[in-house]
């Protein structure tokens, strides 16, 4: 308070109440700053769009900027392989279990021999985990990846997985129905649910084709639809690094400027001023000089002058690559050294701050979208297939592995977790399947070994109970 204020306050109270109380009133109109019609705020796009709304005209330019930039971009190539490679790996593997010992045997059977052969897929081309790869490639280049379940009598588990891209969904096609409507393709009844999808059965824009299919309609519950859902309401997904697209194309004609720079700078030019004599020089001088070799020596007539081409320089150049691929990389949530295969100015500490950061997005996408959209509803697709051939009489359940975590410095990584677990602030079982590995085949495998030292009559330290440092021993 300023001493005018103070001086209103000490000799008219009434008066300084009521312009307190207009203060505040002016304070609570004027509300954010972004939300005030200034000239800086009128330059932003600040319309309350649906999320639909959002990307019905641009959906399909997005995706296509996206597979251009991944086709043409090292950088964006790079960025999907560190996403589908941490996020899936060697793949998010099964721990099939049943309170019935046939029933759990049984399954992991049928699992081994449809997910893990090619018998799951549609196109013969992947097992299980080569599709979680594509599909999961394929969500964050295009946005989302549409799976269909397709009949087969003729196998021995009559279901096959036919893995689509984006196009094959009609995302023209809007209009409301008597019973619900249509969005972008995906058709609601009247509560909201998702009933059904309206998909082409051949690519729309398939060079062979010379008229674009119609669409068909599929029973959502043999349609798996897998994006990243970030807003309410949202029906479609959109490519990830969006926010980042413009800035990657500049990235790449600023590179092809500096690469055309270089090569000006590579051809040294000199220029030769020859006096007028009044004689032109002979065809063979003029030839002579037109050319600069290594170790040439050249004589030149009295008189001739020679300048120098001084080109351009280039400064800046790493600093202002280094700043466009940290916004790059916070786009496709990926750390600067993950992207770049930067390391030079990287620590133990600081890398792995940064990677537990990146960490906990895979870890999203593992456990919202990839795990419950996909792993789930195809297993439970195979169970439903393996009661109605017989093969089982109920359903068994499934818990899923994530790819094991590569450690940064096991020695350091390892002795932490132990405490950890010693403290008992986290069990033997968390932290197996932290480091990726399935808690009962480590079992299994645990005990053979006991059984083998045992057996051969050996004491290693591998051992547990012959580790003079453990308490086991």
């Amino acid at each position: 308070m300023n001493y005018l204020e103070k001086a209103i306050e000490f000799i008219a109270p009434s008066i300084a109440v009521k312009r307190e109380a207009d203060r505040k009133a002016l304070s609570y109109l004027r509300g954010y700053e972004a939300g005030a019609n200034g000239r800086r705020q009128k330059k932003t796009d600040r319309q309350n769009r649906s999320a639909p709304a959002e990307t019905i005209n641009s959906l399909g330019k997005l995706r296509g900027f996206s597979r251009t930039l991944q086709r043409d971009e090292p950088i964006v190539k790079k960025a999907i392989e560190v996403l589908s490679n941490n996020i899936v790996g060697a793949g998010i593997k099964p721990a099939i279990v049943s309170t019935v010992a046939l029933t759990q045997k049984k399954a992991r059977e049928i699992w081994r021999d449809w997910a893990e052969t090619t018998e799951c897929d549609f196109d013969g081309m992947n097992n299980i985990y080569g599709l979680q790869d594509l599909v999961c490639a394929a969500t964050h280049r295009d946005g989302e990846c549409i799976i269909i379940r397709r009949r087969d009598k003729t196998a021995a588990i009559p279901i096959k997985l036919q893995v689509l891209e984006a196009d094959y969904l009609d995302e023209k096609l809007t209009k409301p129905l008597k019973d619900g409507w249509i969005t972008q393709g995906v058709e609601f009844n009247t509560q909201g649910k998702k009933v059904a999808y309206h998909l082409y059965m051949s690519h729309p824009n398939a060079t062979a084709l010379y008229t674009i299919p119609q669409s068909e309609r599929i029973p959502a519950e043999d349609v798996i639809h897998v994006f990243h859902q970030e807003r309410a309401g949202q029906v479609r997904g959109v490519p990830t690094g969006v926010q980042a697209f413009i800035s990657i194309k500049d990235l790449g004609e600023y590179q092809d400027a500096e690469l055309i720079r270089k090569k000006i700078a590579a051809c040294f030019a000199v220029f030769v001023k020859v006096p007028d004599s009044g004689v032109p020089k002979s065809e063979e001088e003029m030839r002579a000089m037109a050319r600069i070799e290594p170790g040439s020596i050249n004589y030149m007539n009295p008189g001739d002058e020679i300048t120098t081409a001084t080109p351009p320089q280039s400064e800046g150049y790493s600093e202002y690559m280094r700043v466009n691929l940290q916004r790059i990389a916070s786009a496709y949530n990926l750390t600067y050294e993950s992207l770049s295969g930067d390391l030079s100015n990287t620590n133990y500490s600081s890398g792995r701050m940064g990677w537990i950061e990146a960490s906990r997005g895979f870890l999203k996408w593992q456990t919202r979208i990839i795990i419950p959209l996909f792993c789930d509803r195809v297993f439970d697709w195979l169970m439903d297939a393996a009661i109605i051939t017989g093969q089982l009489r109920e359903k068994a359940s499934v818990s899923w592995t994530p790819p094991r975590r590569e450690l940064i410095d096991p020695a350091k990584e390892v002795k932490g977790l132990l405490e950890m677990a010693r403290a008992g602030f986290t069990s033997w079982q968390e932290v197996v399947r932290e480091l990726g590995w399935d808690k009962e085949q480590l079992l299994k495998e645990l005990l053979e070994d006991k059984d083998m030292w045992d057996k051969a009559g050996l004491k290693p330290m591998a051992d547990p109970r012959f580790d003079k440092e453990s308490k086991a021993a």
